[in-house]
């Protein structure tokens, strides 16, 4: 090799090593960040997306939606288990309130329980057993019995537990007041005398039963009214029964008593109804919706047409003719019974609304009726004697 060659070569060298080392540069610089991409891609695996595919187009499947609490389950009168006695109750506090006035009627208030979720309230014998039984929302503060011949009260708050039924329900709140009978006066005595004895008050009459007795069946959405009789002491005969509109479970079981009552009911400034009846605090018999107070052709149709329903707001929504009927024949203190079935009520239906007035209940006696035209009747020749005589030209 000549020295011109070598001297080439030498000369040629740094650059060789030179453009070596830029592309060893280049390609560390292009591998590092991939190799950092997989090894983060290892560290973290990939978010899971579940797809569903319409023909070629995948689509993201929807969150599922978060599920909807239970709403707390109140039980019917059927379904309420044994009543616990006065020894179970643990902490039982008093009423607020509890006052009987002249007239027998109980008059009760409580501070809510903000745990309970229905309210059982009892009015008890002194065995204690229930002589009347309400199932009340646990907004209720405040109760009235009416003609109150109990020996006891008893308030419980029940929360429920998740299943339908009240058997695995538990009591969180309770109330109780006793109510002492009046002592018999002791003859006063004096020392060295003969003491008199008083003699043995009489014993009271037997309170004479209501006239009428009320069965409300809800799955017939039906009321019936039956009367006693004094041959079998018991409330036997069926004379009338009615269709009308509940308000489902706002519509409480139990039984209950007719208490004060009123020719118009007025719910709003648009919105009245004829012959209320109370038989709760703030439940009503009451006839269907009417526009204006007083009169009886400004019917909202679709408050008649809504009996046979669940559609209030737990009244029993009736016709004119079950209203009105209640209204002037149950007296104040007639028991109104609230059952979820009775084989002693079968269903009744409404009538119709008349085409020509739909703005009448039917049932009404006020209704008007429509015209029966009378037929004009057809002329009659004149009297020509025996048809000798000649005819008039």
């Amino acid at each position: 090799m000549s020295k011109d060659t070598q001297k080439k070569i030498i000369y040629k060298l740094p650059a060789v090593i030179c453009s070596a080392l830029l592309a060893l540069v280049i390609f560390s610089a292009a591998l590092v960040p991939t190799f950092l991409k997989s090894e983060m891609e290892a560290a973290e695996p990939p978010a899971q997306t579940t797809e569903l595919t319409v023909g070629t187009e995948p689509l993201k499947q929807l969150p599922t939606p978060a599920p909807v609490a239970r709403a707390a389950y109140i039980p019917d009168i059927d379904e309420l288990t044994a009543i616990p006695s006065f020894e179970e109750l643990l902490t039982a506090g008093d009423f607020s309130r509890a006052d009987i006035d002249e007239e027998g009627t109980l008059s009760l208030l409580w501070n809510q329980s903000g745990a309970a979720d229905y309210y059982l309230l009892y009015a008890l014998d002194e065995n204690g057993g229930a002589l009347q039984t309400e199932i009340l929302w646990p907004n209720t503060g405040g109760w009235n019995f009416g003609n109150f011949i109990g020996a006891a009260v008893m308030l419980l708050g029940y929360k429920d537990m998740g299943e339908d039924g009240m058997e695995d329900d538990t009591v969180v709140y309770s109330l109780v007041k006793h109510f002492e009978l009046s002592p018999e006066e002791t003859p006063e005595f004096t020392e060295g005398a003969k003491s008199t004895p008083k003699p043995p008050a009489a014993p009271k009459p037997p309170a004479k039963p209501n006239k009428h007795y009320i069965i409300v069946d809800k799955s017939k959405f039906t009321f019936a009214i039956f009367e006693y009789e004094e041959e079998t002491r018991a409330y036997t005969k069926r004379v009338n029964q009615f269709p009308c509109a509940l308000g489902g479970s706002a519509t409480p079981s139990g039984k209950f008593k007719i208490g004060t009552k009123g020719e118009w009911k007025k719910w709003s400034s648009t919105s009245f109804s004829p012959y209320h009846t109370r038989y709760a605090n703030g439940l009503y018999f009451h006839g269907p919706l009417y526009k204006i107070k007083g009169d009886f052709g400004s019917l909202k149709p679709e408050s008649y047409n809504q009996i046979g329903t669940n559609a209030s707001h737990g009244c029993i929504r009736t016709t004119v003719a079950g209203a009105l009927w209640v209204y002037k024949n149950c007296k104040a203190g007639t028991v109104v019974e609230i059952v979820k079935s009775s084989d002693k009520v079968s269903k009744a239906t409404k009538l119709s609304i008349d085409p020509d007035f739909p703005a009448w209940d039917p049932t009404d006696p006020r209704k008007p009726e429509k015209p029966v035209s009378t037929p004009t009747p057809a002329p009659t020749p004149e009297d020509g004697g025996d048809g000798g005589g000649d005819s008039e030209v």
